[in-house]
């Protein structure tokens, strides 16, 4: 019944619901995981997990306009600056679970304006400007 919906873990807080309109992503069958993959810092692929059944990869469409970034080791967290109303949270991976396994890289798009970056007490470490 909940076949093709995206569901964001919000770390022990529960889950939210990602809006395919912000994906552009349809994974028609019972998903039970979503991880993405950085290939040469030039594409993202998403590689889902399907119930008794095989990997499912897409590959990222348009993707020659996003800009590419690394963690430093002490950040944490980072804010993603559309512009001075809207912004998006990014947390970094933990190192102990399937979600480990998604790519250490930041991929952005032209559309961003800063991102912001954070260590694990919420201090700004750097702060990056795009445009």
């Amino acid at each position: 019944a909940l076949n093709g919906l995206i569901f964001k873990n919000k770390k022990g807080k529960g889950f939210s619901f990602v809006d395919i309109d912000k994906t552009n992503l349809f994974i028609g069958k019972d998903a039970k995981s979503l991880v993405k993959l950085s290939v040469k810092d030039e594409y993202l692929l998403y590689i889902s997990s399907q119930n008794n059944d095989s990997l499912k990869v897409y590959r990222e469409k348009n993707n020659k306009k996003n800009k590419v970034f690394n963690w430093e080791i002490n950040e944490q967290t980072l804010r993603v600056y559309y512009d001075s109303e809207n912004y998006r949270f990014v947390e970094r991976n933990s190192q102990n679970s399937f979600q480990s396994q998604s790519s250490e890289k930041i991929f952005v798009s032209n559309k961003t304006e800063k991102i912001d970056f954070y260590n694990s007490s919420g201090d700004l470490t750097r702060s990056v400007k795009i445009k």
